[in-house]
């Protein structure tokens, strides 16, 4: 961002007169930004925009005193843009290129928590890689996990939870992975899904993926995960939509009475 006024690090006055001919402009020119290829990617690519500062350094009958001056970039926009529509390919290049994976608009929303409440797995684990911080609120106090959980993107909150999100995090109205498995556990119980071996295949995967969150979540709060690890197996046996409906109501009532912190 521009520097708004003068630096007054010694003596102030009110209307400093800047002699001209003694102005000096400094400027340092940004690296080439390199593509996954390895070769140089054309400064029009990011609409001719850098990251870099120039400055202005004038000497004036006040003080010696120092402008800086800061040429606008619109690469962290350009990533908060392609990480909300999906494009991993144009993240994984601006990131390279030195965007900021923790850059953030208006209202405090990074890149990452675009990403989890889209439910774009991919740029999410391209943002981690590259440095994002799960942890990382907005205005509201959402975290990327409580947009993912509110969103029921299970496998963004799969991708959260392994890179270290704080599970114990609060926001305003929040919600965690135990609260998004019993919403998607009653979906999927309520779902008229039909009878067809491939519909009962689509439902156990469906549940597998609910239980595989539950495990990690539960590893991180310490809890118990026995009667999961018992209903994972369970599922590979079973072959009708009953049983399925069965270990789903047992899913849910075990979940009831858990007491995690």
């Amino acid at each position: 961002m521009a520097d708004s006024g003068v630096d007054t690090s010694n003596e102030s006055s009110d209307n400093p007169i800047f002699d001209h001919s003694h102005c000096i402009f400094e400027f340092n020119p940004p690296a080439i930004p390199i593509n996954l290829s390895g070769q140089a990617i054309p400064l029009d690519y990011f609409d001719g925009r850098h990251d870099h500062i120039g400055k202005i350094k004038c000497i004036t009958k006040a003080r010696h005193c120092r402008l800086k001056y800061g040429c606008g970039s619109r690469r962290n926009k350009r990533l908060r843009v392609a990480a909300s529509t999906n494009n991993v390919e144009l993240v994984e290049t601006l990131l390279l290129s030195g965007a900021d994976p923790n850059s953030s608009d208006e209202h405090k929303r990074s890149p990452l928590h675009l990403a989890a409440c889209w439910g774009y797995v991919d740029v999410v684990k391209t943002l981690l890689k590259h440095g994002a911080n799960p942890n990382i609120k907005d205005s509201l106090g959402n975290t990327p996990l409580h947009l993912a959980a509110c969103t029921n993107h299970i496998p963004v909150v799969i991708a959260l939870l392994d890179a270290g999100t704080d599970v114990s995090s609060n926001d305003r109205h929040g919600r965690n992975p135990l609260q998004l498995a019993q919403s998607k556990l009653k979906h999927i119980r309520m779902r008229s899904t039909g009878h067809s071996s491939e519909g009962t295949k689509q439902v156990i995967n469906e549940i597998c993926l609910v239980v595989e969150m539950m495990l990690k979540y539960m590893k991180i709060q310490k809890a118990d995960s026995g009667d999961l690890e018992s209903l994972r197996e369970r599922l590979e046996r079973v072959s009708t939509r009953e049983q399925v409906d069965t270990e789903v109501q047992n899913l849910l009532d075990s979940l009831d009475s858990l007491k995690l912190r």
